[in-house]
Order: structure tokens, then sequence, then C-alpha cells
């Protein structure tokens, strides 16, 4: 069974992968052709580079548009070809944005049943003097959506319990590795040192100073599990509401939920294998500002890039190095240190930083706010400039999140942006090359662009942003008919528990009720107890009182 799970995950990934080159060479190789039997010829045959005195160039040269004079009715050529290039190019991109797209939804149509299918996530619940969150969330949903809720679970904030758990995780690993060890050699006990990393300090027995480590931070977990159990504070105003159907979700997540817009915002939850806990308790208001914020420092690490360009470059410049470092002038002349440093120093200096570009940017997304993994990798590797990540292509067999193609409408919107700084460029190439008459045709080119990304948008967009109603419907209609035991509220019930509390327990677990007016109590370790009841108000009621009364 885990393999044909995998041969369908891989077939996707491949068949996505396989439309996004498709793409590419139908772009590129009719417009390879058209320019070298069109462009080529005429740039070729312009003789302004040999006709200028006291000039250096190559043959590589004169198939460039610098080999046109100023003025040349040549450039009509340029003009008509761009308008060519670009037209084509909209062609390609509009039938494999459909082509796509359709892909999506019937994906969505045909995926296996997930949790992230009937939740939504729900964000600047406002405070109420009199409910707790998860009262107030099961109240308001139990109004405004009474045919179709299921369950909620209320967000806590446990990222400093979180920590520890890494932590502990951590420690584990090398008490593992340090037990093995011992295990090949069981005549020699490892030891360890207990300063930074291991390098200085106190030598100790490895495998005792791990175990003692593990132990104290077990004691640390259990305190901190217990105080954010119980601390009101550490209830984030954000929950994970499941609903009966996939219809009753659909509908939750796509539409205002509030006459202020800024509260109860709704959006549908990322997989469960996908959720960015630690964002989930950013305050709502902070994250405009922190995307203004981080939008600034992109604007900025994008301009001071070229300062370690520019370092990178000096430092081939042995001139300049010995300026700066005029003892160093008997070690740097050596044949073996100057080879070093014009030939590998600076690539390695510059492949170092790139290196640490991504993790920069990684983390800019980070404090962005977004709440998934993938928005995460898709809102870094835009920043990037990068159309996929290395392990999205390479790791297929441990994949974190199925993304479904999400990644789609960034690689349109990248195409599109090159587009239209190629005819700006030529636009402003033109003007300078005393092509006056014809630059202003090329005003019309980037905004008939620019509409034609708008028209994709308005198009092909929502089936990546939305899931169609009808859809919904006729694929929950297909399940209850294939599956008319399934216990979804089993299913959801720990779907979208912090992974901190999946083995500890001690958490609120609100009472889901179902169709057939029954309540479904259930605790951590205990099982599962029903309640039958005659109305609806008569569940309603117990459901609060058994929340109020803990």
């Amino acid at each position: 069974m885990r393999i044909g799970i995998t041969k369908i995950i891989l077939g996707r990934i491949v068949s996505i992968f396989r439309t996004h080159l498709r793409e590419r060479l139908k772009i590129f190789v009719p417009l390879t052709v058209f320019a070298f039997s069109i462009l080529v010829p005429v740039n070729w045959t312009g003789g302004t580079l040999e006709h200028i005195k006291d000039l250096t160039f190559s043959d590589i040269d004169k198939l460039s548009i610098s080999n046109i004079a100023s003025g040349s009715d040549r450039f009509w050529a340029h003009l008509v070809m761009a308008y060519a290039f670009s037209f084509w190019t909209c062609y390609v991109l509009y039938k494999e944005y459909k082509i796509i797209a359709s892909m999506r939804l019937h994906f969505l149509a045909s995926e296996n049943r997930r949790p992230d299918q009937f939740t939504v996530v729900v964000r600047n619940i406002p405070p109420d003097p009199d409910e707790s969150v998860s009262e107030h969330v099961e109240h308001f949903f139990c109004v405004n959506h009474p045919d179709h809720y299921l369950t909620h679970q209320v967000v806590y904030n446990a990222n400093k319990l979180a920590k520890l758990v890494d932590k502990k995780k951590g420690w584990q690993n090398w008490l593992d590795y340090y037990q093995n060890k011992h295990a090949r050699n069981p005549a020699k006990r490892p030891s360890t040192k207990t300063g930074f990393l291991g390098l200085w300090g106190k030598s100790v027995d490895a495998i005792d100073y791990c175990a003692a480590e593990i132990e104290k931070l077990c004691k640390e977990e259990v305190i901190e599990r217990e105080r954010v159990v119980s601390d009101v504070k550490a209830i984030m105003p954000v929950a994970f509401v499941s609903f009966k159907t996939r219809w009753g979700a659909a509908v939750c997540a796509q539409t205002q939920q509030s006459s202020n817009p800024t509260l109860w915002v709704t959006e549908w939850a990322p997989e469960p294998r996908d959720v960015y806990w630690a964002n989930l308790s950013i305050p709502f208001v902070e994250l405009t500002i922190r995307r203004l914020i981080m939008a600034v420092a992109l604007f900025f690490l994008t301009f001071f890039f070229m300062f370690p360009i520019t370092i990178v470059q000096s430092l081939a410049n042995l001139e300049d190095i010995e300026k700066v470092v005029p003892f160093l002038k008997a070690i740097i002349e050596m044949p073996v240190v100057k080879s070093f440093i014009q030939g590998f120093l600076p690539g390695i200096v510059l492949k170092i930083f790139l290196i640490f570009l991504p993790t920069i940017l990684m983390t800019m997304s980070k404090i962005e706010g977004h709440t998934s993994l993938s928005a995460l990798e898709r809102t870094s590797a835009g920043n990037l400039a990068y159309i996929v990540f290395r392990h999205q292509i390479i790791n297929v067999y441990n994949q974190q999140y199925e993304s479904g193609a999400a990644f789609w409408p960034d690689v349109h919107g990248r195409i599109i942006t090159a587009m239209i700084i190629s005819q700006l460029l030529l636009m402003g190439l033109m003007s300078t090359k005393g092509a006056a008459q014809s630059t202003p045709l090329l005003i019309v080119l980037p905004i008939l662009t620019i509409w034609f990304h708008r028209f994709c948008k308005s198009r092909f967009e929502p089936a990546f942003v939305k899931f169609p109603l009808q859809d919904a419907m006729v694929k929950g209609t297909l399940e209850r008919a294939t599956e008319p035991s399934l216990n979804l509220k089993g299913y959801l019930q720990d779907a979208y528990v912090h992974p901190v509390f999946k083995d500890g327990g001690g958490f609120e677990r609100p009472p889901a009720i179902d169709e057939e007016g029954t309540i479904h109590l259930c605790q951590p370790n205990e099982h599962l107890a029903e309640v039958h009841l005659d109305t609806a108000d008569m569940v309603l009621k117990l459901a609060q009182r058994l929340i109020h009364d803990g």
C-alpha cells in the first residue's frame, strides 16, 4: 500500500514538473528558431561595428543589436519580433496554465480524504468576557453554521514547550549515538566535555551525562506542559474548526464570517503535517506590520547585495589588497598565494554568501508570519527567484506535504515579470539608438502583457486558492455512499492537536456534535462515551454545561 501511494505522489510531481519543462521548451525552442532565422541575419548584416575606427569586436558582437546603425529601419524587425515573442509566450502560458488548473481540480476531486479538506483555520477570534476562547468558538459556529459544524481545536502557545521537546530529542540522539558507540567497544565508555559543543570543559561519562540532561529536560517539559494547559493566556485567539462535510468547510473558508472583516478571519487549514505551529501564536494585528517590515528588509537586502559582490571583485585585485594590508605584500606576491587569491578566493567567498542567502530569506519568511511550511517555502523561493526548491524535486519519497501544484501562479508571475522587464529594456535600448518612431509602439506591449496577466489571474488562480462548492458536494455525496459507517469525528478529533500534546495529553478537547443529536465525549487515555439527546437545544445546552464545568 505504501509503495502504491508513493507511486501516485511521484506520478503527480513528475507530471507537474514535466509540464513545467514542456512549457519552457514550447516557449524557447520556437523563439530560438525565429531569432536565428530573422534577427541574427538582420544584426549580422548591419555592418555598423566594422565602420567604427579603433574598436575591437568579435564575430559574436556582430550578432547583437549593437551592429545596427542608429535610426536604421532594421529596428522594425526587432519591434515586430518583440510582439511575436510576447504573443507566443502568452499563448503558451495560457495553454499550460489551463492544463495545470485542470490537473489541480482533478487532483482535489480525486485525492484521498484528508483532515484539511474538512477544516478551516480561524484567526483573530474576538475576546468574550463571559466565555473562554473554546466556548466562544463553539457558540459562534453552532449559531452561524448549525448544520455543518462538527468540532474545533483551539491553539495553545506552546513554542517554549516545543523548544524543550526538540532539545530533548537532540540529547536523545546523542545518547543513542554514544550507546551505539559503547556497544561496538564495550571495554571503553565514551566521554565528552560539558563545555560548548563538547569542545572544552570538564570531561564526563557521555552516556550518563546525556541521560542526566534528558531527565532534567523531562522534568522541565512536564512543568511547562502543565503551565501551558492551565494558563488561560496560553490559549491563542486561533482555532482549527472542522465541519461534517467538505461543502460546509468550503463555504466557511471562502466567505466573510462577521460584519467586521478583521474578526473571525477564516482560510483553508493547511495539512496537519504542513502547519508551522510557531507562527500561529503571532497576533493577527501584527501580521501586516511584520510583512511590511520584511518587504522593506528584502529591498535593502537586494540593494546591498552589490556590496559583497564588490568585495569579492576587489579580492581579485592584488593591488587593492596590498594597499589595505601592505605588511602582507611579501606573502601575497608568492606564486601559490597569488594564484589562490585570484583564482579561488573570490568564488569561494561569493559561494559562501549564496549558501547562507536561502537561510536568510527563509528566516524572513518565518518572521512574516506564514502558518504553513509550503507558504514559507513558496515565499522564500519567490524572493530568491527560484521556481522550485531543490528538495521538492529530489526528496520525492519523503514528502512533507502535498501542495497540489500551488506554486504554479508564482511560476506564471515570474515569467510575466521577466517579459515586462525585457520589453522595458528593449524600449530603452531603441530610444538610445535613434529609433524614436518605433519606440512609442512598444509602450502598448507591457500594457497588453499586464492585461493578459490579470486575465489569467482572474480566470485560473481561483482554482489554486478556492475549492468549488459543486465538487465539494459531489465528493461528499460519493464518500457517504461508499463509506456509510465513516466515523468522521474520530478522524478529525486530534488531527490539529499541537504535536507536543499528542503523546502527553492534558489539553481541552471540545465535544463533537453530529447530525443525530449525539455528543461524543473524549478525554485523553479514556474510552469514547456517547450521550443521546432528543433535540438540538438539549445537545447544545449539555455541551455548554460540560465545558463550563470542565
